[in-house]
């Protein structure tokens, strides 16, 4: 079966970081109850943490499509620019 696109390039609904952090321990929940491994739910955790990292960092008050494909490319581009996770500026 083919993937589709993610439904999130249709959507223009911005999230607030409260509501991204809010839905984030969701995810999390769910994992737990869906008896993911811990390494799963690390890698949840991870994953949430250094995209509300990345907002922040770049000062973005809310996060939609064109927030998340920055994220994607920041995180695609390695250790450029004093290394992945440091400081933006």
């Amino acid at each position: 079966m083919p993937l589709s696109p993610l439904p999130l390039a249709k959507s223009t609904t911005a999230l607030s970081l409260a509501e991204i952090e809010r839905n984030g321990e969701g995810w999390l929940l769910d994992g737990e109850i869906r008896r993911h491994s811990k390494t799963t739910l690390t890698n949840r955790r991870l994953i949430i943490d250094k995209l509300l990292w990345f907002l922040r960092e770049r000062k973005y008050a809310t996060c939609a499509l064109l927030e998340l494909r920055q994220f994607l490319a920041y995180i695609s581009r390695g250790n450029e620019d004093g290394g992945r996770w440091e400081t933006l500026t």
